[in-house]
């Protein structure tokens, strides 16, 4: 039996409302490990190469100067 369906009957017999997870999309945990990698004070050029940005040219994690800049504001974000 699925979770959310024994969750969600558990809930029922117990008179209280399931406690369920929200939806988790992958793009969301690779936010949330390069968020880590940023607050753990990784060097940029790791965290461009563990995140799989090393081969682009125009992604936001770029090598130049303006590069570093968008680290650094998508880490506050």
């Amino acid at each position: 039996m699925p979770i959310i369906k024994k969750e969600t009957i558990l809930a029922e017999e117990e008179k209280r409302e399931p406690e369920l997870m929200p939806p988790i999309s992958s793009h969301t945990l690779r936010h949330t490990g390069c968020t880590r990698l940023g607050e753990n004070n990784v060097n940029p050029k790791v965290m461009q190469y563990v995140m799989g940005c090393w081969m682009s040219g125009g992604h936001p994690f770029s090598t130049d100067r303006s590069g570093a800049k968008n680290i650094q504001m998508h880490r506050s974000q």
